[in-house]
């Protein structure tokens, strides 16, 4: 079975302030099997100092497409944290968004997050139980996702990097939000990368 998740895709810059410094974000697109456009991008400030993510659905004729979340835009923040970012999004067969980033106390202690939607962008509480995951691998600490992709199977993939210690990660979940534990050691892969010299 084919999953149209990573084609045709592009990628929006936009520039912010954040902490005090300038930061790039390359922020994904995706053009749906009947021709809507998916993106992400940044959502209001609900909370007095957390940076919550938004998902935007416009019509293949290029209006919000109104049965999306009531305005053609979704706004998720992560529970219980003051910073979230968001690097890729993938569609399942069914419909269904799951968007790959982090979730962030501070900027310095980053952790993986997965959150899903439905097909009307609203949260898919079914998802881990509540539409969000955390990564907990006790191999590793101060992760971030950087990107995800649907297989052949159904399974939800995640590609990232840790910083301490400084190594690559691939994991799988099950469309529930549980780890796949049959999938490289309790559900992750992990490459370390050599340390860049100048």
């Amino acid at each position: 079975m084919s999953h149209p998740t990573r084609a045709p895709r592009a990628r929006r810059v936009v520039w912010i302030l954040l902490f005090g410094a300038l930061v790039a974000l390359r922020l994904p697109a995706m053009v749906e099997p009947a021709g809507s456009i998916v993106q992400l991008g940044f959502g209001p400030n609900i909370i007095p100092g957390e940076l919550s993510f938004a998902v935007a659905r416009v019509a293949s004729s290029g209006t919000p497409d109104v049965f999306f979340d009531g305005d053609g835009q979704a706004v998720v923040t992560f529970p219980e944290e003051s910073l979230t970012g968001n690097s890729d999004i993938a569609r399942l067969d069914d419909g269904r968004y799951v968007i790959a980033g982090s979730s962030h106390g501070t900027v310095a202690d980053p952790e993986a997050g997965l959150a899903m939607l439905l097909s009307d962008g609203s949260l898919d509480v079914s998802f881990d139980g509540d539409g969000f995951v955390i990564a907990d691998f006790a191999e590793f600490d101060d992760e971030d996702w950087d990107g995800v992709a649907i297989d052949d199977a159904g399974g939800i993939i995640v590609a990232g990097a840790t910083q301490s210690p400084r190594v690559g990660v691939v994991a799988r979940y099950l469309t529930s939000g549980a780890v796949d534990a049959g999938f490289g050691t309790n559900g992750a892969t992990l490459a370390p990368f050599e340390e860049q010299s100048e």
